[in-house]
This record gives structure tokens, sequence and C-alpha cells, in this order.
């Protein structure tokens, strides 16, 4: 796995303001710490996946997955979720629009699922009759099914970073309830976009005992200065403590690009589609 760096405190803020990832330490986090003696085989995933799969297992199911798009977090978070199964049922939050791609995913990672153990719940008015394995909910009506949701343990938290402001209606619906359950993977693939100040979401949800205060976290990772438009106020848009930030998140990110685990890919098979022509005209 990879350790992160944020950027050095002495350097100047600027565009360099948000959290970045130094390739170059990515063997500082050694990988016997990582898989240590946790049991995990699986013939069907890559080795990188099945070496996440491990640390998130000894991390209780507590991280941030940040890896770059298509390479299987939803598969990761899955197989995690199933080596938690006494924690069940699963809640999986999601944007509108995945919705149904995640229905797809459990039936077919999660091989003792069906089509009737999953509930999506896409509308506010929506009633919840009888309990269910898996329950899949987006974003947008979390905030009308809050008791509803306090009763999970363990929940699966995709694009996370529309979270990533605490004065949206979802955010304030859904972090108090994340923050309770035992067990939390978030998923996100614009990690590398976010300002240290929106981290602290994230990290409230993963540890709510260390991360009780935003003001404190944003006084000393944000490099906190005067706001130009608003006389008494602060703007918290920098990274101050980088070093200290980079180790905490050290602790509870994974984040690999396509390119460090391309030579653990398999081989790109291409070939033509050739589509039937239709009899009918199309007008």
């Amino acid at each position: 796995m990879y350790a992160l760096n944020i950027l050095d405190e002495n350097k100047q803020v600027g565009d360099e303001n948000y959290v970045k990832f130094d390739i170059k330490k990515q063997k500082e986090v050694k990988e016997k710490n990582i898989v240590g003696n946790i049991p995990f085989e699986d013939d069907q995933l890559l080795q990188y996946q099945q070496d996440a799969i491990k640390l998130i297992i000894q991390r209780n199911a507590n991280i941030i997955l940040a890896d770059d798009q298509s390479l299987g977090k939803s598969l990761i978070a899955l197989k995690v979720a199933q080596e938690f199964r006494m924690a069940w049922p699963l809640l999986i939050v999601t944007s509108g629009f995945k919705k149904q791609q995640w229905s797809e995913y459990v039936k077919e990672y999660i091989k003792f699922i069906n089509e009737d153990d999953i509930l999506i719940i896409d509308k506010s008015s929506q009633q919840v009759q009888k309990k269910y394995q898996v329950v899949i909910i987006q974003y947008e009506v979390c905030s009308k099914f809050v008791k509803y949701l306090q009763e999970f343990q363990i929940a699966i938290a995709d694009d996370v970073h529309q979270l990533k402001c605490y004065s949206t209606q979802k955010s304030q619906a859904l972090i108090p309830v994340l923050s309770q359950m035992k067990h939390k993977i978030l998923i996100t693939n614009k990690f590398q976009e976010l300002k240290p100040k929106h981290i602290y979401n994230f990290l409230k949800i993963l540890f709510p005992l260390f991360f009780k205060y935003a003001k404190l976290f944003l006084e000393r990772f944000c490099d906190p200065r005067p706001s130009q438009y608003m006389q008494g106020k602060f703007d918290y848009e920098g990274v101050s403590c980088g070093i200290e930030l980079d180790y905490i998140l050290s602790l509870c990110v994974i984040k690999r690009s396509f390119q460090d685990v391309y030579n653990q890919l398999p081989q790109f098979i291409y070939k033509k589609v050739y589509l039937k022509e239709e009899s009918s005209k199309v007008q």
C-alpha cells in the first residue's frame, strides 16, 4: 500500500493547497505492517486488491478507499463487507445514477444475495416494510430516513466527497449516522482534489472520538489566515502541520494510481464489435 505525503508546510500556499501524494514515498508503509497475518485469499482478485482487503480488515473496516477509477474499489469494498457479515444488514450510500449499478455489483460479487434481499431507496416518501440484507440509498433522500439508517452498523459510502461540506443537508444528516457505525468504508476517486479542510468530515466519520471539534482541526491543519472579505473572520484554504496530517492519513487512506498497479493488471484485449443494421430507417 502507499503512504501519503501532504505538502511540505514550508512551501507557499497557492494552487498547492490541495492534498497531494508523493509516489516516491510509497514504500514508507512496510508490506509486513499492512497485510499482517490476516487470512484472506481469493483467486479471482488481483494482488493489489487482496492487499487492500487485508489492510481494510486489519483497520476494522474503517478506511478511505481512494484508488483511481476502474481499479475495483466497489469489488474491494463488497469483499470486505462479506468478512464483517456479523454486522449486517449492509448499507450502501451512493449517487442516484449509481444505485442500479451497485445493485448489480452486489448480486455479482456476493453470491448468497439475490434480488429479493436488496432494497433501493430513491424516494423520500418510500416505505420500508421489512428487513433486507442490503439497502442501497441515494444521498439526496438520506435526510428523510435518519432514524432508519441509525439501525445499521456497517456502511459503504460511495462518492463520499459529496459530504465534504458540513453545511449541506445530506452532510448534516449522514455524518452523525455514519460516525456511530462500527464499520465504514468511504469511497472516492476525487481525494486528490480535496483540501485539508474538506478531509475533516471524513476523519470525523472514521474517528469520531478523536475529531470532535472542527475548529481545532482547521486551526491546526488548514493554515488559518485573516479573511480579505470579512473582518474578524479567518480563511482555512491552506495547509499547515503537513507532516502530521500526512501521518494521520497514511493510517486510514488507500490511494493507488493506475501506474502504481499497471504491472498487475490483466492484458488488454481489443476486438471489433459489429452492430447489425436496423431494417427500419432511423428518422
